[in-house]
């Protein structure tokens, strides 16, 4: 069983930045606690389609390519699917304002934490989570 504790939800955001050469000072510690294994990463696959998504408007496509592997091979990194479950989740939640960030919460949800890595402020009013980074 994981510690709930030690366990965060990235969106796509937190993944632009964490993977950035000079990312700020509080995302190069989330990034340096990732690398030593001091907590588990939940990615939505919604984060990393959008992460795709914003890439390929910068033409920067095979950067991600890179990075979903390492991802799979991380030990402590859950790649989480869109999946009946966290629908399930959707249909007893009663706000909502965005889709992606809907299931990004749900996903949260479903890991029973509150613990997110984002910049989206409303994502975490609406949801009652809390941001690890600013």
């Amino acid at each position: 069983m994981l510690d709930n504790n030690a366990i965060y939800v990235l969106d796509a955001q937190a993944l632009f930045q964490l993977h950035k050469r000079e990312p700020p000072s509080a995302v190069k510690k989330l990034r340096d606690d990732l690398i030593k294994e001091k907590y588990v990463a939940i990615i939505p696959t919604i984060a990393i389609a959008e992460l795709l998504w914003k890439c390929r408007r910068s033409g920067i496509t095979d950067r991600v390519e890179r990075l979903l592997n390492g991802w799979k091979r991380s030990p402590n990194i859950i790649i989480e699917p869109f999946s009946l479950e966290i629908l399930e989740l959707m249909v007893g939640n009663r706000d909502s304002y965005e889709l992606h960030d809907e299931i990004i919460a749900m996903t949260c949800r479903k890991y029973n934490t509150k613990l997110i890595c984002t910049k989206d402020d409303k994502l975490i009013r609406t949801y009652n989570l809390t941001k690890v980074w600013d």
